[in-house]
């Protein structure tokens, strides 16, 4: 892991300090479009600020988005409450649509775990038996970025019936999702030209997203 992070700082320093002023500077990138309600889940450490390009480029599009920022760290039992209880937000303003998400990096965890009604999480992984999990009303289509789904995964998505509604966009330079072995069905992955922290400013990738979404 410590060898991945240090490939990543060495290849990406450019997007990562995109990534910082971002954070630091932007306000957040929720839009006030009527469009379908998208929600944006950001990775392990920062918020949706540093994800202002993509929110940008969909909101042009005509996606409303929606933002939730769980802080830093694995995703855990409490966070995915904190999701829910956004989704039931975002519901209440669109009662005739179910919602969209779009993750980074380990936000795909949270975005996977999202498609399981009261999804139970220890260790960063959802501890709910497989053959007991039902789905979330609220939640459309799954998009992450720079977090391909392997087949533990895979079957999460295959049990709640969400498979033909999950995508994932892997970066094709991933020093940190490297090690995964992609196994989404043909016509719902694709790689892009990009690191894992470049994928969130690459145009390639908000194309792909919103192909996947109009799908």
């Amino acid at each position: 892991a410590t060898g991945a992070i240090l490939g990543m700082l060495l290849t990406e320093s450019p997007a990562i300090a995109r990534a910082g002023f971002y954070s630091y500077w932007f306000k957040s990138p929720e839009s006030a479009s009527i469009g379908k309600p998208v929600l944006l889940m950001h990775g392990a450490a920062g918020n949706c600020r540093y994800m202002h390009d993509l929110a940008a480029h969909l909101a042009r599009c005509g996606v409303q988005i929606y933002v939730i920022d769980t802080g830093m760290g694995d995703v855990t039992t409490e966070k995915m409450k904190m999701v829910q209880e956004k989704l039931a937000v975002i519901q209440r303003n669109h009662p005739q649509s179910k919602i969209d998400i779009v993750a980074h990096s380990l936000g795909g965890y949270q975005a996977l775990f999202s498609t399981v009604l009261n999804p139970i999480v220890e260790n960063g992984k959802l501890v709910n038996p497989i053959e007991q999990v039902q789905p979330n009303p609220m939640v459309g289509k799954v998009i992450t970025l720079a977090m391909p789904f392997d087949a533990s995964e895979v079957n999460i998505l295959r049990a709640t019936g969400k498979l033909p509604d999950a995508f994932t966009v892997n970066a094709k330079y991933d020093a940190l999702m490297g090690h995964k072995i992609p196994a989404m069905p043909a016509g719902h992955q694709i790689e892009v030209n990009s690191g894992h922290i470049g994928i969130v400013y690459c145009p390639e990738a908000f194309e792909a997203v919103m192909q996947y979404l109009n799908h």
